[in-house]
């Protein structure tokens, strides 16, 4: 499901309740509560969009860490299990293309993801700053040679 979707439902639901709650705590008529509760319900929605939008151009870093988060709830669990479902007679080492599933699995665990001007690599933030990432390579090289 879409981000804006989630947002757009979480604002409607939430002024389905409030309104519906306060239109039967103050005693009003059904026919009442009902429109109440429609208007506030669809004036939420479009709050809930604004929101989303307004994040959208002034903040896309948190609506990007918002959505890897309920992507990595998904994969997380689907990973698991197709990994428990495959029952292949052979050994996960026997031919190149399962040995290649098993590197792109292990690729897919260190979480690489990019905010703005920021690297996210297994939960450590990196300002991404190519002549200096440039610079450590050649220096972990030269050690190699070393």
């Amino acid at each position: 499901m879409s981000l804006l979707i989630k947002f757009v439902t979480g604002f409607a639901a939430l002024g389905l309740i409030i309104s519906l709650t306060f239109s039967l705590l103050g005693g009003n008529r059904i026919t009442s509560v009902v429109v109440t509760t429609v208007v506030c319900t669809l004036l939420s929605a479009g709050m809930g969009l604004g929101t989303y939008k307004t994040l959208e151009m002034r903040v896309p870093e948190f609506l990007e860490f918002l959505a890897g988060l309920s992507s990595f709830e998904s994969t997380e669990t689907g990973a698991d299990k197709n990994y428990f479902d495959s029952e292949d007679s052979e050994s996960e080492y026997g031919d190149g293309d399962s040995a290649q599933a098993v590197s792109a699995q292990a690729e897919d665990s260190t979480e690489t993801r990019v905010f703005g001007d920021h690297i996210l690599v297994n939960k450590v933030k990196i300002k991404n700053e190519p002549k200096l990432i440039a610079q450590a390579i050649r220096t972990m090289l030269a050690k190699d040679n070393e």
